[in-house]
């Protein structure tokens, strides 16, 4: 799950952090799990891999809704672009209160259609239509043989430990996330007013590079490991494209939920990228 990202953008939005900072943070994030995620895992594990095998269905699910979040937030940037070309002289004449109304409007609107396109995506995917063979997630249409054993091994897989626990231990990690959150967007003032690094290089390249520093140095030192103590391990022919939901999960869910908390504590924040 994003929680460092998603405790890192709520608080950048409550502490009343610049709206450009938090918008190139929402970027960045996206970005990083599309491309520096899958590269880092590319790089790791491909040393010892030289393929894997995407499941057909899950794959053409993903790349429908990451195509419906992209349109979701390019279509407030089509209505300002539209707006721009009908007698605007300057940045102030687009940018008119009825003008900035409407923009929240459609932000708004398209957030409550992405929470709601992405829970049904995951019902689906959890529960999806069929019998209970042929509806699973690692056997629907298209599926190899190597999906259908992983599915009969997750469900006569015994748990290490208890669901309990782990919500005890998800609590914590939270919690010790968001005190170390809370550090670094106090300390980006700091650091603002003491360089001459621009504050969408904060939001695009710092943030997320922050928030994704500790599975890069898990990958990578897994690498090492394997390269230089030459330590066995099962090779996993079956990829699960983390990254690529985990980026799913930022647009369709945490990036509306933004909005959303924005309209509730009175900090407008349009999806105007």
């Amino acid at each position: 799950m994003n929680a460092v990202e998603a405790i890192l953008a709520i608080l950048l939005l409550v502490r009343g952090c610049e709206l450009k900072l938090l918008q190139a943070t929402i970027t960045g994030v996206i970005i990083l799990h599309l491309l520096l995620a899958p590269g880092v895992a590319f790089a790791a594990g491909g040393a010892h891999l030289t393929s894997q095998r995407l499941h057909e269905s899950t794959t053409q699910m993903n790349q429908t809704m990451m195509t419906m979040g992209v349109m979701c937030l390019v279509l407030p940037a089509a209505f300002f672009a539209g707006v721009k070309h009908v007698g605007a002289q300057s940045v102030g004449d687009i940018i008119t209160p009825y003008n900035r109304d409407i923009i929240l409007q459609i932000s708004r609107g398209m957030s409550i259609i992405m929470l709601f396109a992405y829970i049904a995506s995951r019902i689906y995917a959890l529960n999806p239509p069929g019998d209970e063979i042929k509806g699973d997630v690692y056997v629907a249409t298209g599926g190899d043989e190597a999906f259908e054993h992983e599915a009969e091994r997750i469900k006569k897989e015994i748990p290490k430990i208890s669901p309990g626990f782990c919500l005890l231990l998800l609590f914590i990690v939270v919690g010790c996330v968001a005190v170390t959150a809370e550090g670094l967007v106090h300390s980006i003032d700091f650091v603002k007013e003491n360089s001459i690094i621009q504050e969408e290089w904060f939001g695009l390249v710092l943030i997320p590079l922050v928030s994704f520093s500790g599975d890069g140095l898990v990958s990578f030192t897994s690498l090492f490991r394997r390269a230089i103590f030459r330590e066995p391990k099962a090779l996993h022919k079956l990829a699960d494209a983390q990254p690529i939901d985990l980026s799913i999960q930022f647009t369709l869910f945490w990036t509306p939920v933004l909005v959303l908390i924005s309209w509730g504590i009175g900090k407008p924040l349009p999806l105007l990228f």
